[in-house]
């Protein structure tokens, strides 16, 4: 998260990683730390417009399945490649 939200990473078009605002330790725990990052969002803003978004927002808190069509699961998956490709370009690697 520290690398992805340097100044440097910030200023990338590429860089859609949620920025890191504050990073601290645990007094009670030597080997953890907390992070402080933006709220991006509150479940309800902007307001609902229809029903149909409403029952999208359950589905995806759920984690229910909300992918119905191809075209869908494509869009995902090149975000995800997106997401990949930046953080390998950065020798970032994931387990």
């Amino acid at each position: 998260m520290e690398l992805f939200s340097s100044n440097r990473r910030q200023q990338d078009a590429h860089n859609h990683c949620v920025p890191l605002l504050d990073i601290f330790d645990d007094d009670e725990d030597e080997d953890a730390c907390f992070i402080v990052m933006p709220l991006l969002r509150i479940y309800n803003s902007p307001g609902f417009d229809s029903v149909d978004e409403i029952l999208d927002f359950v589905r995806q808190t759920l984690q229910v399945s909300f992918f119905t069509d191809a075209f869908s699961v494509s869009v995902v998956q090149a975000c995800l490649s997106q997401g990949l490709i930046y953080m390998h370009a950065l020798n970032v690697a994931h387990r």
